[in-house]
């Protein structure tokens, strides 16, 4: 016979004891198994994801804790599902196949959050992808009519969280919108054709609960691991075009002209100040015929102002280049610099990488 967890058995003593229903679920009801749940059926859970080299706890403890999460998670991946860390119906019956009536045959479980026999039965139809709700003042704590963005928390937040962390684009939920949530955010909205606010309004949250939602293994992927460091840096650029224009802000939410190429020069290791009058001093001087990825272009935008260097941004290729623009555009956009007015308006360009 299985290992029982005292859990497990504490739960049927009282339960015999108060004449209560029993509390774990029977091995026909079992279709999900979450974190927090415990019994023999995680146990045949973890037995046949280290069969298949997922699971690398040494022990094998029959508690759907953080090993066995991570596990779940990896194996997902590795099948191209829903990476979300719950064992669901569509994630146990790729895990175990057709052995999976056997391997919960008799099998106990206590649910770590209320009934999973009862909330399993509503998952029988659908597939292992988390949506989250729509969002509301109470629920998200912090929020501004119901935005959901960085400082606020609650169970909205978290249903959120979840739907990126399936989505591919969050390793973990916990209910706190922080920097990596709101970094998440962002990918997303860039992937899925949206403003890069790293806020979830109406049109984010509608999009990360669409049945066509981009996953992050479906984003294009702007750069390779083998990539050069200018080509890194139009990648990462790339990544926030969209974002709003707001003079003296660095990112990641929004940018001014001299933010943006502070904060995707930061991103590869290199410090640069915070003025277009100061960047113009890095690096070595390149003209216009001798151009590159990834060279930072200057601008003189407002001619007889006595600012020769007033707007700068990252040369693509192709007489392309990327900058947080203000005026009309007010956002990070891609621009001509081969002709009109920024090819007049360009003054030299420096060279850092």
């Amino acid at each position: 016979m299985k290992r029982l967890s005292r859990l497990v058995i504490l739960a049927m003593v009282l339960s015999a004891a108060l004449g209560l229903a029993a509390p774990w679920a029977a091995a026909s009801s079992i279709t999900a198994l979450r974190p927090g749940d415990e019994g023999g059926a995680v146990e045949a859970l973890q037995q046949e994801l280290a069969r298949k080299g997922f699971y690398t706890y040494p022990q094998i403890t029959g508690y759907y804790g953080a090993e066995t999460e991570i596990a779940v998670r990896q194996f997902q991946q590795s099948v191209k599902l829903a990476r979300d860390g719950v064992a669901g119906k569509v994630t146990l019956k790729t895990l175990f196949g057709k052995s999976l009536s056997s391997a919960l045959a008799g099998a106990t479980l206590v649910s770590g959050s209320p009934s999973l026999a009862q909330s399993a039965k509503n998952e029988e139809n659908t597939p292992d992808k988390v949506t989250p709700r729509a969002s509301s003042t109470a629920s998200a704590n912090g929020s501004d009519n119901g935005i959901l963005k960085k400082g606020v928390t609650g169970s909205d937040v978290l249903d959120a969280q979840r739907a990126l962390v399936s989505l591919g684009y969050l390793g973990s939920a916990d209910g706190e919108f922080g920097s990596q949530t709101e970094s998440a955010v962002m990918a997303f909205q860039i992937a899925s054709g949206l403003a890069a606010d790293g806020q979830i309004g109406p049109r984010t949250l509608a999009a990360m609960a669409s049945v066509n939602a981009v996953t992050a293994d479906d984003a294009p992927k702007l750069a390779s691991p083998n990539a050069s460091r200018a080509e890194q840096a139009v990648a990462i650029a790339k990544r926030f075009l969209g974002a709003k224009y707001v003079y003296a802000t660095a990112g990641p939410a929004t940018f001014d002209c001299s933010g943006l190429t502070l904060y995707v020069f930061k991103q590869l290791g290199i410090d640069l100040p915070h003025t277009t009058r100061l960047q113009r001093n890095m690096g070595t001087y390149v003209g216009y015929e001798s151009l590159q990825m990834g060279d930072l272009v200057f601008f003189d935008t407002v001619p007889g102002n006595g600012l020769q260097y007033d707007h700068v941004g990252i040369y693509i290729a192709d007489g392309q280049f990327i900058h947080a623009a203000s005026g009309s555009a007010g956002k990070v956009t891609i621009s001509s610099l081969s002709s009109g007015y920024y090819r007049n308006a360009f003054t030299n360009a420096r060279r850092l990488l």
